[in-house]
């Protein structure tokens, strides 16, 4: 019979432990990673709002001159400034627990 982390018996528990912890720690997992990602769809949001004009004109710029290898690079150098925000983000979040 499967195990329903939110709402545990006592005697759930007692006759199967491992499995009541697997359980909780999958729905707190998935409970988290929910969280995570509209964090990390907000901070996304907010970013490229800050960003829009200056990202705008690099890569249009890059574009009008049909520079494929310029903006691929100057795309990943862009995802690459986001990542490091992301990484700061991630360690605060681990820093909570």
């Amino acid at each position: 019979m499967p195990i329903d982390p939110i709402n545990l018996r006592t005697d759930q528990i007692k006759t199967n432990f491992y499995q009541s912890i697997i359980s909780v720690d999958e729905t707190a997992t998935e409970i988290y990673k929910s969280y995570e990602r509209s964090a990390l769809f907000k901070l996304a949001e907010n970013w490229l709002e800050m960003q829009k004009g200056k990202i705008k004109t690099r890569l249009e710029r890059l574009l009008k001159e049909n520079h494929r290898e310029k903006f691929k690079k100057e795309a990943s150098e862009i995802f690459t400034e986001f990542g490091i925000i992301v990484q700061a983000l991630e360690k605060d979040l681990g820093n909570i627990w």
